[in-house]
């Protein structure tokens, strides 16, 4: 037996033991449209429909992460909803992706790569956690709406370097929350684990959109490293 055939029996060895249940889905038939691009350095997703239509967001790939395209492409259908999983649940959805290699995998419930079918069972299960129906669609990559958040690089994404957060953790740390960060550059503890953050829009690791929407007052010795425009209203925000 080949290590990928067994890996494919344990996946669904669960299914002996397990006494869970499907939700039924309300016949009120909501749907949701959004979209969803990957580049080689950034996922980025949209919402077309709703009462957040035109929210856009998307997050970073590590440094390291040197997978073919398809694979990130996989990769970002699953993040774009886990960013907006809240939203979306006991919903259609219907997702806009230009990679034809993801839907057919989707469409025939795998294929020939191993680590794009590890990536599909991951996306069936977020589908059944959400109770959610999931239909993927092609659209053009010059018509992809989900393109834009994908490349786009701004200076707020910086963040500090590993010597210099050293630094700042042993002048005025530990700290436990990082106020205005992405997934992919939240700080991180002595432990090498993300700092509990609020992002700019949703990721699937945020505890909150919008630093200036939360309640700070119980937040403890928290880290922050604005934008400088915002420095004065962050300031004002934590007085208050």
């Amino acid at each position: 037996m080949t290590d990928e055939l067994r890996s494919e029996i344990e996946h669904w060895d669960f299914l002996k033991n397990w006494d869970g249940f499907v939700s039924w889905r309300s016949e009120k038939h909501e749907h949701i449209f959004m979209a969803s691009d990957a580049s080689l350095f950034k996922f980025g997703a949209i919402i077309l429909s709703g009462d957040k239509k035109g929210l856009a967001f998307g997050d970073f790939w590590d440094e390291n992460d040197t997978r073919p395209i398809h694979l990130k492409e996989a990769e970002a259908v699953i993040k774009a909803l886990q960013s907006v999983a809240d939203h979306i649940g006991n919903h259609r959805v219907d997702l806009f992706t230009d990679n034809m290699s993801v839907i057919h995998a989707w469409e025939n419930q795998g294929g020939k790569d191993p680590h794009l079918n590890r990536l599909m069972k991951t996306l069936f299960i977020l589908t059944v956690d959400l109770n959610i129906k999931l239909n993927l669609f092609h659209v053009p990559s010059s018509l992809n709406e989900a393109d834009t958040p994908s490349r786009s690089l701004h200076i707020t994404d910086s963040m500090l370097s590993d010597f210099a957060w050293s630094y700042v953790q042993q002048l005025f740390g530990p700290h436990s929350v990082d106020l205005m960060s992405l997934d992919s550059n939240c700080m991180k503890d002595e432990f090498g684990l993300c700092l509990k953050h609020y992002t700019p829009y949703p990721t699937p690791k945020s505890a909150g959109v919008n630093v200036f929407a939360q309640d700070l007052s119980k937040e403890k010795n928290a880290y922050v490293f604005p934008p400088f425009q915002l420095i004065f209203p962050l300031l004002s925000c934590l007085e208050g």
